[in-house]
């Protein structure tokens, strides 16, 4: 029986350090992309430590969406990714942790996206005739001359 080797490579660390988050977004009658992005650092100071960004789907799983939040203080954005395939309802989540023991500190997140949706406006003003006040009525004047 052969004995065992003096050297093993270690074990793979597979802590997580994440927090998941959420945010309502309006109805819509279609959406465009979303993109989030987030204000942040390494916590402690000499070591590399970065952090993620991770999209869920619309079905609740992660996706293959989002970004990677660098060691420098800095604003580091995510993926511009469709937002109808990222909506849970009107709920939109997504995941920011660190893994092999990093620590870092993320300050504030930023999500920019497109919806589209009807607006009613109201009809224009029309006034009465100015010059005889006979009654009839006129619309406004637009533009320049």
């Amino acid at each position: 029986m052969p004995s065992p080797p003096s050297w093993r490579p270690p074990r793979p660390r597979a802590d997580l350090a994440a927090v998941e988050h959420r945010a309502t977004i309006p109805a819509a009658l279609t959406y465009g992309n979303v993109r989030i992005g987030a204000y942040g650092e390494r916590d402690v100071v000499g070591y590399p430590d970065t952090a993620a960004i991770v999209y869920y789907d619309s079905a609740g799983a992660l996706s293959d969406h989002g970004g990677k939040l660098g060691a420098a203080a800095g604003f580091y954005r995510g993926d511009s990714v469709p937002l109808s395939g990222l909506l849970d309802g009107q709920y939109l989540s997504w995941l920011a942790g660190t893994v092999n023991g990093g620590w870092y500190d993320v300050k504030y997140f930023k999500l920019t996206w497109t919806y589209y949706a009807l607006v009613w406006a109201p009809p224009e003003p029309r006034r009465r005739c100015p010059a005889c006040r006979c009654g009839a009525v006129q619309a406004q004047a637009r533009g320049s001359s």
